[in-house]
């Protein structure tokens, strides 16, 4: 049997520690990389900055009526607008904002109502009461810092009904009102009732950001 060689045995003992020293190396490293993933924190989500809102709404301003508002984007603008039912040759002038297509289409509300601001600037008194044909009584309401002199009017005529609500300001000059305007058809099998709130909600939100500036001086 063979001698082993000693040189040959001696050769092997740097061989073994180089091995063990590349095993420790990597085996730290791996606990290292794996300490430090289970103990990093977890990144912070990025801000998401909201795109501001696109205003839904236009405004109007009359230096001639004195008076500005604010109107639903989808309303029709109508100017220069005359109400005639009081007097056809005396035409009541003014401005209108038309109710639009999505309330009245597949409904009994006819395009032509809407909501209007108008002027007598003849008035001797400023009262809802003369913006009407009918003989009705104006009513005093007031709604925060405004005093407005109120009537109402329904009228029917041949299968189709006007009703309308008049908010007059009575310390205006020139006298100024504002005009609910709801022409309605007579139920029939292609159409629906509209949606009355919903109408009325929208005038109330046009009639409540007019502003009426005061009377100029003498």
């Amino acid at each position: 049997m063979p001698e082993e060689n000693p040189r040959n045995k001696s050769s092997l003992i740097p061989t073994l520690v180089t091995v063990i020293v590349i095993a420790l190396v990597a085996g730290g490293g791996y606990y290292a990389w794996k300490t430090f993933m289970q103990s990093a924190p977890e990144p912070e989500p990025t801000p998401v900055v909201e795109t501001p809102p696109v205003p839904q709404t236009s405004q109007y301003a009359s230096s001639t009526m004195r008076f500005s508002l604010s109107y639903p984007i989808d309303f029709t603008l109508q100017e220069p607008y005359a109400y005639t039912r009081v007097s056809a040759s005396k035409p009541i002038n003014g401005v209108k904002f038309a109710v639009p297509l999505a309330l009245t289409q597949g409904t009994n509300l006819a395009p032509d109502s809407g909501i209007s601001v108008e002027q007598l600037p003849r008035a001797s008194r400023c009262s809802a009461d003369i913006y009407l044909l009918a003989n009705v009584r104006a009513t005093s309401m007031t709604e925060g810092a405004t005093t407005y002199s109120v009537a109402t009017s329904s009228e029917t005529k041949e299968g189709e009904t006007y009703d309308e609500v008049v908010y007059a300001y009575p310390s205006s000059s020139p006298c100024i009102a504002v005009r609910y305007f709801m022409h309605t058809t007579a139920a029939s099998t292609s159409t629906t009732p509209f949606n009355r709130a919903l109408v009325l909600a929208a005038f109330e939100e046009i009639r409540r950001s007019v502003v009426v500036q005061p009377a100029a001086a003498n």
